[in-house]
């Protein structure tokens, strides 16, 4: 079997507008995105669901 590499992973960082976390992720496919520290990418501080981010900016409204 395979290995499939990424060598520039899709992330989110803390800091980042939803709207571009948003646009960016969309149009990968991607639906939980990691959050990750921009001091250090390789450190996971959290996981984005696509879904969260509609209701906390309001486009379920």
């Amino acid at each position: 079997m395979g290995e499939i590499v990424v060598k520039k992973p899709l992330v989110a960082y803390p800091d980042e507008p939803l709207d571009l976390v948003w646009e960016r992720f969309r149009r990968s496919g991607v639906g939980r995105p990691p959050v990750v520290s921009r001091e250090d990418p390789r450190r996971i501080v959290g996981f984005l669901a696509l879904s969260d981010i509609v209701s906390r900016i309001g486009w379920g409204e």
